[in-house]
């Protein structure tokens, strides 16, 4: 920040990856960065990696250890991997193979236990073959299991696609997370009921030979995962509904600044009809009169500039790793930079205009 000359004094918020030296209580960067400062600021983990953590505590190892052994077995061998292919093409399956899993990239996860459900009969086929113990696959108990697995792992990587990309507003992101914490309940309440409708996967199954309860507190443990980690957005909800829905808030739970300019903006008809019209960017940027609303432009500011997760770090760093790879080893750091900057920046080159202000030949 000191090198670029960034003013302190517009920072709102700090988005961070939940590493020690971000968030350390004492010497993290957050909280030397918050002492040096005279103002307060939101400081709170990605959003992305957070839905991630909450997923964790479905661990179900029984399950996955020997999802992830099979898949291992028939891919991580030549000969293996060759035959299961045959196998595959003989049997006329639609899915062309396994897909391994990735401890690093947890969501694929949800590939990969799709696949395996889909695959099951070969696997079954190819196992006997090889003179590999099948019982596990014949077993309900653990069939089950991985039934449920795939339903919610599924439902988990919607979410998490919803997540990412540029351009989302903190308030949208939470937004979507809160409707998944919903949909959670509602499937707890279901299955406490002994309802399948929303578990594809697992109604498949016999219901007779499903354990409700075991899955009514799976889902519960991801409930509290999710309130648990999600309690410093739930702190700021009635600022994001302020920023997001200020025509639908109550007055009267606003802070005393914001509520005569409240009242005003809330009996425009013409900005109500443009709310519905237009993004909530548009609204803020072409619609509301600074001077009018000084308060809610100044907060709508202030979460405008906020990143709900680090997508865009991540997006670099990944770019990065691409641009500066094996054969571009001799890459400089001038280079480096000029090409991230190309190729991350958002403003369309005009590649025509840039060539006619070019003098290619500097004899003429």
């Amino acid at each position: 920040m000191i090198k670029f000359d960034l003013p302190e004094t517009k920072l709102s918020g700090v988005t961070t990856d939940g590493a020690s030296s971000m968030k350390g209580k004492n010497i993290g960067f957050v909280a030397l960065f918050k002492k040096s400062i005279n103002h307060n600021i939101l400081s709170y983990h990605c959003i992305i990696h957070q839905e991630q953590l909450c997923a964790k505590v479905l661990e179900m190892k029984e399950v996955m250890e020997i999802v992830i052994q099979t898949v291992n077995f028939i891919r991580s061998r030549g000969l293996n991997h060759r035959q299961f292919k045959q196998l595959l093409e003989d049997c006329g399956s639609e899915a062309e193979d396994v897909i391994y899993f990735c401890q690093v990239r947890w969501l694929s996860r949800a590939a990969t236990l799709k696949r395996f459900w889909i695959l099951i009969p070969e696997i079954i086929k190819f196992l006997k073959i090889k003179d590999k113990d099948t019982s596990f696959l014949e077993n309900n108990d653990w069939l089950n299991d991985l039934a449920f697995l795939v339903d919610i792992t599924q439902m988990l990587m919607e979410l998490n696609i919803k997540l990412q990309g540029k351009d989302q507003l903190i308030s949208k992101l939470y937004e979507n997370v809160e409707t998944f914490v919903l949909k959670l309940k509602l499937l707890k309440q279901q299955l406490s009921q002994k309802s399948l409708i929303h578990f594809k996967t697992l109604s498949e199954r016999n219901t007779n030979t499903v354990d409700y309860e075991k899955y009514c507190n799976l889902i519960l443990k991801v409930i509290d995962e999710f309130d648990t980690r999600f309690c410093d957005f739930k702190e700021e909800k009635n600022e994001l509904d302020l920023f997001s829905h200020p025509f639908s808030i109550k007055v009267e739970t606003v802070r005393d600044e914001f509520q005569m300019e409240l009242i005003e903006l809330q009996n425009n008809k013409d900005l109500k009809d443009a709310y519905k019209d237009v993004e909530l960017l548009e609204l803020y940027k072409k619609y509301m009169n600074i001077e009018v609303y000084p308060h809610l432009c100044k907060h709508a500011m202030k979460y405008f500039s906020l990143f709900g997760s680090t997508y865009i770090c991540e997006q670099f760093f990944s770019r990065m790793k691409h641009v500066k790879s094996e054969q571009r080893h001799r890459f400089k750091d001038e280079h480096l930079t000029d090409t991230l900057r190309i190729s991350l920046s958002t403003i369309k080159a005009d590649i025509d205009q840039l060539c006619k202000n070019k003098q290619c030949q500097v004899s003429h």
